[in-house]
C-alpha cells in the first residue's frame, strides 16, 4: 500500500522469528537514541563524539540506504515504462508513486519513505500487542466481542473477513480498540519547540464549550501560560489518560463502555470524543492521517484472531511481573525482566 516493497519483518515460519533482521533492528536503535534526547540536553553534542553517535550515524546510513534503494528500484521502473515495476495497475498507484507524481527528487522522496515506515510500522503493532494483553485479562471483553462479530460476520465456516465498511457496524469492537489506544497510546510523549513568544491560553479555543462538558472533573479555570521562543512545550498522552480530572475516576481502569453510546432506537454506536479529549491520534492539524485505517487493521486482526483463537500468556509470570513499557519514541513492551526476552503473546486453538 505504501512503497510495494518487502520489509522482511514477517517471517513465514517460527523459526524466522530467530533471524535478525538489520532493518528493524536499525529502525529500534535509532528510536531509542531519539527517546534519550528528550531528557539530556547534551545529548546532540556528546553523540558527535562517542560510540553511541558513531553507531547512530551508521544506523541511519543502513536506514537511508534502504529507502533509498526503494526508491531507486521504482524510479528505474518508471525509466524503463514498466506499469508493474511502478505500481500503474488497477489495483491503483501506492504512496510512493503518487508522491513522484508530485514531482518529488530522490532525496525529497528519502523523508517521505521513512517517516510512512515510522508511522505505519510500530505504532499498529505496539497498540495490538498491548490490545491481546488487556484481552487476557479481560476474557468477559473477549466473549462480547465474538458475540457482536458473529452477529455481523458470520459464525464458523461461514464467517467472512471483516470489510474496511464493517467499522460501524462493530461498535464494541470498536471501543475495545479505541479504549486500548487510551491506555497504550502509540506516541505516549510528545514535544514541540516554540518558534516566537506566545501566551497559551487553556480555554480560549474554538468550541471549549463541547471539551469541557466532555470533562466535568477538569478545573473550571486553568492560568494563562507565557511562552518563551526556543522553550519546548512537553506532554504525555500516557499520563492523560490516567489523569482522573480527565476521564473520571476510573481513568486507570480498561473500560471499554466508555467509548460507547446509545441511539434514540436503543441501539449502541460508537461515542466520539474532542480529539483534545481523546488524544492518543494527536488533534488539530497535526492529527494522524492513519487514525482510522489503524482502527480498522486493529479491529480486523482481533477479530481475525479471536474467531479462531484463544489468547495465552504464562499467567504466573505476568501476574507477578506485568509488562511495562520500554524507552522508545512510540509504546513497545519491554523485555521480560526474568527471561530478558520479548514477551510473547501465544494464541490456541479454540472449539468452535
Amino acid at each position: 500500500m505504501a512503497f510495494s516493497a518487502e520489509l522482511e519483518c514477517l517471517p513465514s515460519t517460527p523459526e524466522g522469528l530467530k533471524t535478525n533482521v538489520s532493518f528493524a533492528t536499525n529502525f529500534d536503535y535509532a528510536q531509542l537514541v531519539m527517546d534519550e534526547r528528550f531528557v539530556d540536553p547534551f545529548q546532540g553534542f556528546s553523540e558527535r563524539y562517542n560510540s553511541q553517535g558513531r553507531k547512530l550515524r551508521r544506523t541511519i546510513k543502513e536506514l537511508d540506504d534502504f529507502c533509498y534503494n526503494v526508491i531507486d528500484l521504482r524510479l528505474a521502473a518508471r525509466a524503463k515504462g514498466d506499469a508493474k515495476g511502478a505500481v500503474d495497475s488497477k489495483g491503483g498507484k501506492d504512496l510512493l508513486e503518487l508522491f513522484i507524481d508530485m514531482g518529488l527528487g530522490r532525496e525529497e522522496l528519502l523523508p517521505v519513505v521513512l517517516n510512512f515506515l515510522i508511522a505505519g510500522r510500530d505504532t499498529t503493532a505496539q497498540t495490538l500487542a498491548w490490545l491481546f494483553y488487556q484481552l487476557w485479562q479481560h476474557p468477559e471483553v473477549v466473549a462480547k466481542i465474538r458475540a457482536e462479530a458473529e452477529d455481523v460476520l458470520g459464525h464458523g465456516s461461514d464467517a467472512r473477513k471483516m470489510a474496511y465498511d464493517d467499522i460501524k457496524s462493530l461498535p464494541y469492537l470498536n471501543a475495545v480498540f479505541n479504549e486500548s489506544s487510551r491506555l497504550h497510546p502509540a506516541v505516549p510523549k510528545n514535544a514541540k519547540v516554540v518558534v516566537k513568544d506566545d501566551v497559551m491560553r487553556p480555554y480560549a479555543q474554538p468550541g471549549i464549550e463541547s471539551i469541557l462538558a466532555d470533562m466535568p472533573h477538569l478545573p473550571t479555570k486553568l492560568p494563562d501560560v507565557p511562552v518563551k521562543a526556543g522553550e519546548s512545550i512537553i506532554w504525555s498522552d500516557y499520563v492523560m489518560a490516567r489523569t482522573k480530572e480527565i476521564w473520571g475516576q476510573d481513568a486507570e481502569e480498561f473500560k471499554p463502555e466508555r467509548f460507547l453510546a446509545k441511539r434514540e432506537d436503543g441501539s449502541t454506536t460508537i461515542r466520539t470524543y474532542s480529539q483534545y479529549h481523546f488524544h492518543s491520534f494527536n488533534a488539530g492539524p497535526r492529527l494522524c492521517l492513519g487514525q482510522t485505517l489503524a482502527t480498522y487493521e486493529g479491529m480486523a486482526c482481533a477479530v481475525g484472531i479471536l474467531a479462531k483463537f484463544d489468547v495465552i500468556y504464562d499467567d504466573a509470570a505476568l501476574r507477578s511481573s506485568p509488562p511495562v513499557y520500554a524507552d522508545s519514541l512510540t509504546h513497545p513492551m519491554e523485555h521480560d525482566p526474568k527471561t530478558g526476552s520479548a514477551y510473547r503473546v501465544g494464541f490456541r486453538l479454540r472449539d468452535v
